[in-house]
């Protein structure tokens, strides 16, 4: 059922590379990692029990990820770190760089599932719940862990029908 669903929201998406998909027990994800060959990395807590509905939206985020080439830019936020580790502006435009990724992932699968705002929020707030039980996976650039902020659930809540299918 996974399986199918990565592929429906590829097609719907627009996504040529092909993605794998992972469910693993270990409290990893959700993430996308692999430079040439991305895999999606579910922990199985996330989708134990939940409908295809409610999976969408967490798959079709982590698919806009590789659409949007959030994983070379992570590679690119490694090699600065390592290179320029004790500049504060780095650090500065790391986050600021991550933070915006999210939103233009979370703005396009709101405009490309064409949901509410609210479900959108509702699903991740599902991962938000079960945040304790998980972790950012190590080594690999531009994975972070699970941050849903009030900031960025307020931001999607204002979003509404006016979102972007294709942000910069």
């Amino acid at each position: 059922v996974l399986e199918e669903l990565v592929s429906d929201l590829r097609v719907r998406l627009r996504i040529r590379t092909r993605v794998r998909l992972l469910v693993s027990e270990s409290p990893l994800g959700p993430a996308v990692v692999g430079l040439l060959r991305p895999t999606i990395v579910l922990p199985a807590v996330v989708v134990r029990n939940k409908s295809r509905e409610q999976l969408e939206p967490i798959v079709a985020h982590e698919l806009l990820h590789v659409r949007r080439g959030d994983l070379w830019i992570g590679l690119l936020q490694t090699t600065v770190h390592a290179l320029c580790w004790w500049h504060p502006l780095v650090w500065w435009a790391s986050r600021a760089v991550t933070r915006e990724a999210e939103r233009c992932c979370d703005e396009a699968a709101i405009a490309e599932l064409g949901c509410r705002p609210a479900t959108y929020a509702r699903s991740l707030l599902r991962v938000l719940e079960l945040k304790q039980e998980l972790r950012a996976i190590p080594a690999f650039p531009g994975v972070r862990p699970v941050d849903v902020t009030s900031n960025r659930l307020e931001r999607i809540m204002k979003l509404g029908q006016g979102s972007c299918r294709r942000t910069p």
